[in-house]
Formats: structure tokens, C-alpha cells, sequence
């Protein structure tokens, strides 16, 4: 290692180091002397500061005024967590032209072992700092990436998330354009009988939205769906089923799910008096006496292995029910079979003081659904119940749609394990998040009520009018890239990809070839991982990233 002083040293970067306390008074933990005493003897090291506990937002602009006065490019910050801490750093030091890739993290309390010496965790200490100066000094200047945003934005889906993200646009003053794939809107809502929690019809609930859409002046095209993406945030071009393209800047997703059609489950398919709870709406609506006996059974097709969530709206569907039933019929004779009723189910009580029955059943005695009786063994009296049916009421849960499948692999949405659309969390991996444009409201995300729906669709519509008023985004960002010569367009970067960040296209010599969105690119590696030719690179520096790790890690 060169001394200081020497000719070598002089074009070292210099590197500030900021021991923080954020998680933890650090001087109960490590021997925090000896700590700062062997950081400052790093040559490449040319300040050291420790925060005090407990540490507060403004020391860090002094911290940063400081090290811009003795010329310091690059950061080291320990002590606290980067997932935590990161974009508070990062975002406070841009403000004194410190990129955020001249930023490292050496988190030396995360997997620290409590039966360890404390000597031994200080050395161990000393060496992730060690190491995270060699990767800050082996970092380079990011890429500054800037688009325009398009102020146009495209809501797909047509129910009650749809419509409520659309009209809240709108009356910002942005122009919208709505696409549903049926002939009608309302979508699951023009099913319904009567909505909860103000038990309106559903009928004029929805009517009064269509009003307020129409009177928004959203562009409203019906019959048509999505087709392909191309583009990237701020200039998309969505290609539709009937031919056109449209262009625009941010995009909402709202397609809802689908219920589960419980095919040989209690009977249905198989005997005439089993029906679903939409059935049972649609019965309702067309004023059918649903008869004296009737049973709901909750929980059919969920909570099990192959769906184990709560699809959420099916005990409050059924309440609901059983309350309309109860009013217009009082002397019907309501049972409802249950897991244990959500507690988010509303209007429990009131069903109850209105006669309705609640019976518990464990899923490994499930209810037997005979010709004209369902039998059921009472958790709670620990009894066998014997129970005469007209009719037996199925609640199923939400489950992904095929098209909203296939809307998520168009518009490159990554799905959860169940098949619902995943969109990156901000708050969860900030460093990881980059701008799509792309929103998820409603059902297509997850089971939702109506209010939650409505509630998702204004949220969406807020996110989506942040972007479109900003009208740019400017991002710093160590994007992948490709070598052309080395790239064979197989496309398996494209595949893995969840960030839209790949397209593949032509190239002018007629060959396919992988592209990178930069805007969109979270520096992840998946794709340099899966590339089989070698041809994409995470970034130009990333060998000497590597080798910086592996010497430091081997105290060279």
C-alpha cells in the first residue's frame, strides 16, 4: 500500500467516512476508538466523522458541507442499514454534486454474532469498511438518463377502479383516454345486486359513475384490448386489437379478476339448488325468492394449498346478502358455515340480531353438501348440525383473470406466485425502484372491495398526475449494456427482465439484438446473468468493482 504523501496517492479519490448511529449507540457494540483509529489510517481515507446517537436529519447536510470544502468525491456511511437509509443519504449528498454510486454502505451490524468476542467484531468491522472503500473507489460517475413525459395518460379496464382513476384525471385538467375489452362498462359492479356498505343498488351506484365519466370528457373505446408495448416511459405506444396505436405518457392498469367457478366442489355443477354468491346476486337483482333455507358455505377454493390467501370480500359479500335476504324475507332461515368470519366483515352483528346463524367448521371436517341437507360438525358446540336446504350458497374467491395474464406479459408486469400483478414498492427497495409509468388499481393487484377499489384507482390517478405535471424525469443510473457483436437476439434477457428495461429489436443489418431501456433499468444483473453469449455487461466498471471486492475481501 503506498504511503501517504507519495506521487501514487496524490490522484487516489479522496474517501469520507460517516459512522453513523442511526440503528444503535455503536460505542456499546464495538470498540468505536479503535474503530475510528484504524479507518483513519486508510490512506484513501481523508476524513472521518461519527454522527452522535441518537443522529438527526440536518447533521447530514453539515457532514456534506464539510466534505465538499476538503474536495471529498466519494462516501462510505457505517452503521445503518442501506435498504433504511440509502435513498435519505443519497438524496441529501446530490444536493452537493455527490452522485449516488459515489455512495457505499458498510452495514457492520447486520448478521453480527452475539457470542463473539467484541475485538473480533471490531476487526470484522474494519474489514467491511475496508471493503466498501475499495468499491467506492472502484465506482463511476452514473449515467444522467432524462425523457419527456407525454401528458396523455391510458386506463385499461373499465370497472369501478377504472372508471374513479379516469375521472380523477380528467379533472385535473389531463387528457385520458379509457380502453375496456367488453361493449359495456361497470365490470364485475353491473353483476351486483346492491353494493356495500350503503346497501344502494348496484344499478344506480354505477349509473352515477358512468355520469361522472361522462361528464369528465374522458376519451371512452370499448371493444378492444391491448395488443403490445413499445417504448418507454413518457412516449409509450400501446398497440390495440383493432389495429390503432395509441400514444401516451403513463399507463393504469385496473382489468379486475375473475371469480373461481368451484367445479365440483359442495355439489355445484352437479346439483341445481348450489349456486355461487354472484348467482345469488342475480337472483336477487331479478327479484327471485331465494326460498326458506338457505346456506352459505365461506371459504370454498381458498385457504387451502393450492390459493392459501383470504380472497377478503367474500364474507362481506355474504353478509350482505344474507341482510337484503332478511329484509325483504324475515322469516327465511339464514346459516352461514364458516372458518372463522373476517373481521373486516362488515355488519356481522347486525345479521345476527336479524336471526341470522354463524356456524364454524375446521377445513379438515369440511361441510357435506347430501340432496336436500348439508351436514356439518360445529366447532364451537362440537356437535353434528343436520341443516335442510332450498338452497346452497357458494362464496369463491377472486382469482387473476387469463387476460389480465396476459396484460401483465404485454406490458411486462411482473405476478406473484397466485398469478395477481406485482408493482415495485417504492418505500420497500427505493434503490431499486425505477420510474415504469405503469400503475396497478383494483382487483388486477389483489381482491379488493369496491372502496378499496375506488380508493386504489384515486391513488393511482394521483402517482399518474405527479409524473405527467413534472413533465421529465431526470434519474442517475449504472444501466446494463450490450455489446452487439456478442449479442445472438435469443432474447433470454428480455424474458427475465421485470422492469420493461429490454426490448429486442432489429438492427440494420436485419438481425434481432437486445436493447436497453436505461430509464427503466434497476442495475439488478439478472440479465447478465442469463445472457449465454456474454454480451450484456452491467456496467464498464463492473470488473474492477469485482476485483476491488475480491482484494479487499483478501486484505491485498
Amino acid at each position: 500500500m503506498a504511503k501517504p504523501g507519495s506521487k501514487r496517492t496524490r490522484n487516489i479519490p479522496k474517501v469520507g467516512v460517516i459512522i453513523s448511529q442511526f440503528e444503535e449507540n455503536l460505542s456499546k457494540t464495538f470498540d468505536l476508538a479503535t474503530l475510528v483509529k484504524k479507518v483513519k489510517s486508510r490512506v484513501q481515507v481523508a476524513d472521518v466523522v461519527v454522527q452522535p446517537y441518537p443522529s438527526v436529519r440536518r447533521q447530514i447536510p453539515e457532514i456534506a458541507r464539510r466534505f465538499l470544502q476538503r474536495k471529498i468525491s466519494k462516501v462510505v456511511v457505517v452503521g445503518c442499514s442501506e435498504r433504511l437509509y440509502g435513498k435519505l443519504y443519497r438524496s441529501i449528498f446530490a444536493d452537493f454534486n455527490v452522485p449516488g454510486t459515489m455512495i457505499e454502505f458498510a452495514d457492520i451490524l447486520t448478521g453480527r454474532s452475539k457470542q463473539r468476542q467484541l475485538r473480533a467484531d471490531t476487526a470484522t468491522a474494519v474489514r467491511l469498511v475496508d471493503l466498501a472503500v475499495a468499491r467506492v473507489l472502484a465506482a463511476r460517475e452514473p449515467e444522467i438518463i432524462t425523457v419527456d413525459i407525454r401528458p396523455l395518460a391510458v386506463v385499461v379496464g373499465g370497472g369501478i377502479a377504472g372508471i374513479s382513476a379516469a375521472v380523477a384525471l380528467a379533472s385535473r385538467g389531463i387528457e385520458v383516454k379509457l380502453i375496456e375489452r367488453n361493449q359495456d362498462l361497470g365490470g364485475r359492479l353491473s353483476s351486483l345486486n346492491r353494493v356495500f356498505p350503503t346497501y344502494a343498488p348496484a344499478e344506480e351506484f354505477l349509473k352515477g359513475q358512468l355520469e361522472n365519466l361522462e361528464q369528465s370528457g374522458v376519451d371512452v373505446i370499448t371493444g378492444v384490448e391491448p395488443k403490445d408495448l413499445k417504448g418507454q416511459i413518457g412516449s409509450y405506444r400501446l398497440e390495440l386489437s383493432n389495429g390503432t396505436t395509441l400514444e401516451c405518457g403513463v399507463i393504469i392498469v385496473a382489468t379486475g379478476a375473475d371469480l373461481l367457478v368451484p367445479t365440483g366442489l359442495f355439489g355445484y355443477g352437479e346439483r341445481p339448488g348450489v349456486i355461487t354468491q354472484l348467482d345469488l346476486e342475480g337472483k336477487l337483482l331479478r327479484e327471485e325468492d331465494p326460498g326458506s333455507n338457505i346456506v352459505m358455505i365461506q371459504c370454498v377454493g381458498s385457504r387451502n394449498e393450492e390459493r392459501p390467501y383470504c380472497s377478503r370480500i367474500c364474507c362481506t359479500a355474504s353478509i350482505k346478502n344474507t341482510i337484503t335476504i332478511k329484509e325483504q324475507y324475515p322469516n327465511a332461515r339464514i346459516t352461514v358455515l364458516s372458518r372463522g368470519i373476517a373481521e373486516y366483515a362488515g355488519d356481522l352483528d347486525r345479521a345476527r340480531e336479524m336471526g341470522v346463524e354463524i356456524i364454524r367448521y375446521s377445513p379438515e371436517r369440511p361441510p357435506v353438501v347430501r340432496e336436500n341437507v348439508v351436514e356439518v360438525f360445529d366447532e364451537i358446540s362440537e356437535m353434528e348440525a343436520h341443516i335442510p336446504f332450498d338452497l346452497v350458497v357458494l362464496a369463491v374467491p377472486m382469482i387473476p383473470s387469463a387476460s389480465s395474464m396476459e396484460l401483465a406479459r404485454i406490458l411486462r408486469i411482473p405476478l406473484d406466485p397466485y398469478g395477481f400483478m406485482i408493482e415495485p414498492h417504492l418505500r420497500i427497495r427505493p434503490e431499486d425502484h425505477a420510474p415504469r409509468g405503469i400503475f396497478i388499481a383494483g382487483t388486477a393487484h389483489w381482491p379488493a372491495t369496491i372502496t378499496e377499489s375506488i380508493i386504489q384507482g384515486y391513488g393511482a390517478a394521483s402517482r399518474a398526475f405527479d409524473l405527467i405535471k413534472a413533465g421529465q424525469i431526470r434519474r442517475e443510473a449504472v444501466v446494463a449494456r450490450v455489446e452487439r457483436l456478442l449479442c445472438r437476439g435469443c432474447g433470454r434477457c428480455y424474458e427475465v427482465c421485470e422492469h420493461g428495461a429490454i426490448e429486442l429489436i432489429e438492427g440494420d443489418d436485419g438481425i434481432r439484438e437486445a436493447k436497453v431501456v436505461g430509464i427503466h433499468c434497476t442495475s439488478c444483473g439478472v440479465c447478465v446473468s442469463v445472457c449465454p453469449s456474454g454480451a450484456m455487461k452491467l456496467a464498464d466498471n463492473a470488473p474492477d468493482l469485482m476485483n476491488a471486492t475480491v482484494d479487499a475481501i483478501r486484505g491485498v
